[in-house]
């Protein structure tokens, strides 16, 4: 969780610990459905794939699988890693041990041998020998920006994690782990690939748990992705002109990964582990000063035309809860009550609302607390700065997408004109080079788009996710657009929330949550939370309030979190009598939490079919024999959607 005024206060703390971003309120969400995409999201059986390029009644096949996992790495998801590190076994052994089916083509308790032999029956589909599994992290640093997420741990932009900030994979230099069974595979990506499959899940296991919780706090889990598969020419660095950004050099490193881990015939699976929102802005908006809305009051940057936060900046600095605030100016007074009006407009547009009493100082810190910043955006700044959804729905789907030159028009709005082949359906991938064209222009390659599927495993309710709303019911096979009005509302792209389940509603104040644990009193400091769940007892954290120390001794990590920073806080055993930071009574963090993954279940629902939704909520962390134990219901249902593109025994 971000952690801005503490940082502040404990400089020691600033290269070990991230920062919390919370999700984006739902006012400022804007689902956009793919064109005669279906309203529905596969989470277990896999219907026929929908919107292939094949012949009538071919599908596409495929023998072998790329597993990309973006994991975020901020602080408070340490917890959540070990969660999915224990589930990772079980993914693989579905792909290599397929089910074995009876007759009836029902699973019959038999597992196929990694050749394909069932004791009793037939295997569900041909076992895969060959999987690529790599981590891409939730932080690309600070788009521009300075003093914020702009240390090596914190700006990985978008690199397969192998760098040395956790413990390194010294015999993969390409970053990612590769099992075969094939041995004209064996030369392939990797230098050493796995042949046991056994001791490939548990290096991984390992390698997700190694990854800890010290990044950005800024998530940028969509533009990660984004940049590691999608994108033509990924940017090496975003520099500034004065205050106007742009993209610098074109990153030969991160090209030399995707060319070794992406096969052109493989089944593409991204997996995003997260428990808030994605929070990355758009460097290039407002003509270049997007970057601006991650800067903060203490780098010395100021927005155009304004001066630093005003009185109540100053006033509000000695309350932890409300870190360091932007220089940006807020919206116009019509922002306030309809963030859909014309006339709410941001205030950096000087002019005729220089005079509107809301353009006269940047906001205050609360009115603009650190871990706040990317949520409700037009109704504060008159602005979103971040990239259209849309950018990623494309991404994973669409076989034309922008390269830097198709995506912003000469205002900096982005307008992504489709002008490159997407490498993610390309014949072959290009050598590292800083030639657009080169990058450009690929071969359109085998992979269909049905074959890329898109697995969120953020902030939302399990029981959303069930027949009935009761977790004693099995897992939805789709959601269906009633579903989906639950999670996001009936119309957000203009912030009709009817029919929002109010857990998965993006606020600072208490939405009349009647369970107990997800609405609190933080003072507008924090988000009320989407989902929550009990830690095992290793998991389980003790803090100083007001200090953000832990004892290592009984703590996973000494790290800033709910119960240092928030007196009140109902993830902790037990809340203080007074909000007294001098206090020094130890509490424990029972519970973890997630915050409304608004973004990505909006990428989700515009994927349709190609997509799976679970929650990082695990409802059952006791039984490891259990259906239901950790992620294994969203592990279940990817195997089971993937599985209609995997060649038939």
């Amino acid at each position: 969780m971000r952690r801005f005024a503490l940082l502040a206060a404990l400089p020691a703390l600033r290269a070990l610990r991230s920062l919390r971003v919370p999700a984006l309120v739902l006012a400022a969400v804007a689902a956009v459905p793919l064109a005669g995409c279906e309203s529905t999201v596969n989470l277990g059986a896999a219907p026929p794939p929908s919107g292939t390029t094949n012949p009538p009644g071919v599908r596409p096949q495929a023998d072998k699988i790329d597993l990309l996992f973006a994991v975020d790495d901020s602080a408070s998801m340490a917890d959540k890693q070990h969660v999915l590190a224990s589930t990772v076994p079980r993914l693989v052994e579905r792909f290599v041990h397929p089910r074995c089916l009876d007759g009836a083509g029902a699973p019959n308790g038999f597992t196929a041998s990694s050749t394909g032999a069932c004791t009793s029956g037939t295997p569900e589909f041909k076992p895969v020998t060959d999987i690529h599994i790599g981590i891409v992290t939730s932080s690309m640093g600070n788009f521009g920006t300075t003093a914020t997420c702009d240390t090596k741990g914190t700006n990985l932009r978008g690199h397969l994690v192998n760098d040395g900030r956790i413990a390194p994979i010294a015999h993969e230099p390409s970053g990612f782990l590769a099992y075969t069974k094939n041995a004209a595979s064996a030369g392939v990506g990797p230098l050493n690939p796995y042949t046991d499959a056994e001791k490939f899940a548990a290096s991984f296991g390992t390698f997700i748990n190694n990854l800890q919780e010290s990044g950005c706090g800024y998530e940028s889990q969509l533009e990660s992705v984004q940049h590691f598969l999608m994108q033509p020419d990924p940017w090496n660095s975003i520099a500034r002109d004065g205050d106007t950004a742009r993209y610098e050099g074109v990153d030969r490193d991160l090209l030399a990964q995707r060319k070794a881990f992406l096969r052109p015939d493989s089944d593409v699976v991204v997996v995003m582990l997260t428990d808030e929102d994605d929070s990355a802005v758009d460097p290039l908006a407002l003509q270049g000063r997007g970057w601006l809305y991650m800067a903060n009051s203490s780098n010395g940057l100021t927005f155009p035309g304004f001066g630093s936060s005003g009185a109540g900046d100053q006033q509000n600095r000695t309350d932890q809860r409300y870190g360091v605030g932007t220089t940006a100016p807020g919206g116009t007074s019509a922002c306030k009550t309809d963030p859909n009006s014309v006339a709410c407009l941001p205030c950096w547009e000087l002019g005729a609302r220089a005079s509107d009493p809301s353009c006269q100082q940047t906001l205050s810190q609360e009115e603009d607390p650190s871990d706040l910043r990317m949520s409700s955006m037009k109704r504060r700044f008159g602005w979103d700065p971040q990239y259209p959804v849309r950018r990623y729905i494309d991404g994973f789907s669409a076989r034309r997408v922008p390269d830097r030159r198709g995506e912003h028009d000469a205002a900096g709005n982005y307008v992504g004109d489709a002008n490159c082949v997407n490498p993610l359906f390309a014949k072959a991938l290009p050598d590292p080079t800083d030639d657009l064209d080169t990058l450009c222009n690929l071969e359109a390659g085998p992979r269909d788009p049905s074959q890329v599927f898109f697995a969120v495993v953020g902030g939302v309710p399990e029981d959303l996710l069930r027949t009935d709303g009761s977790l004693a019911k099995p897992r939805k096979t789709a959601l269906s657009s009633d579903d989906w009005q639950k999670i996001l509302g009936a119309n957000p792209a203009t912030g009709d929330a009817a029919g929002i389940d109010a857990r998965m509603i993006a606020s600072a104040t208490p939405r009349g949550v009647t369970q107990p644990g997800y609405d609190w009193d933080s003072k507008k400091g924090d988000l009320m939370f989407a989902c929550t769940f009990e830690l095992p007892k290793g998991d389980q954290r003790i803090g100083t309030p007001g200090l953000g120390t832990a004892d290592p001794s009984t703590s996973v990590e000494s790290t800033v979190f709910a119960c240092s920073k928030y007196w009140d806080s109902p993830l902790c055993d037990r809340p203080l009598t007074t909000n007294d930071a001098t206090d020094t009574t130890l509490r424990t963090q029972v519970r973890a939490a997630a915050y409304p993954t608004l973004r990505p279940l909006r990428v989700a629902k515009g994927l349709g079919n190609q997509a799976i939704v679970g929650s990082i909520c695990p409802t059952n962390l006791a039984d490891p024999t259990s259906a239901d134990y950790a992620y294994r219901p969203t592990i279940d249902a990817i195997v089971d959607r993937v599985s209609g593109t995997l060649i038939e025994q």
